[in-house]
């Protein structure tokens, strides 16, 4: 949902890019309710997730970094970054001369969501390889490395775009293999 979400709404705002704005930046103007919508319903989701998860699986800690990554979501969308780099219309051309609190703590926000999540994907990379499903633990391992990948190249905003797109797909898939109990 929320890559999807995301991707159509980047498409459709005028003078959004995709390859200079990162997706949080859709919050912002008339229409960045979508994307607040998008990142509150997906972080609920993933708490839900976690608490589904919480008891059923061997690890005390694969729940609660899926709530760090939950809470980082809801609160992304709670507290906005600041416009910059020309988004919305009107923002200042490069990054803001100073950073508000709302955009620190989404900032905050961004890093307790990414700790949370290459936190899961390691604990699901141990879960499917203790529980020898190798190919899920491969799978996990590759998850772990299109996690951490963008953080060295923070400035490449297509990257990050990518790394969305392949680790929320990878989460999706564990979640359905965990449900239908493979």
């Amino acid at each position: 949902m929320f890559v999807v979400a995301g991707f159509t709404h980047a498409f459709l705002r005028p003078g959004f890019d995709m390859a200079r704005h990162p997706i949080s930046m859709l919050a912002l103007g008339g229409a960045g309710w979508v994307q607040t919508l998008a990142f509150l319903l997906t972080g609920a989701l993933v708490l839900a997730w976690a608490a589904g998860v919480r008891g059923r699986l061997p690890s005390r800690w694969l729940p609660r970094a899926l709530g760090a990554l939950g809470v980082g979501l809801v609160a992304a969308g709670v507290f906005p970054a600041d416009p910059a780099f020309g988004f919305p219309e009107g923002a200042p051309a490069g990054a803001p001369e100073s950073i508000s609190t709302t955009g620190a703590l989404h900032a905050a926000a961004f890093g307790v969501a990414m700790l949370g999540w290459i936190t899961a994907a390691v604990l699901f990379t141990r879960y499917f390889a203790t529980t020898g499903r190798r190919g899920w633990a491969v799978l996990s391992g590759i998850a772990v490395a299109v996690l951490i990948a963008p953080l060295a190249v923070m400035g490449t905003t297509p990257v990050l775009y990518a790394s969305s797109a392949l680790t929320w797909t990878w989460m999706t898939a564990v979640a359905v293999v965990l449900r239908a109990g493979r």
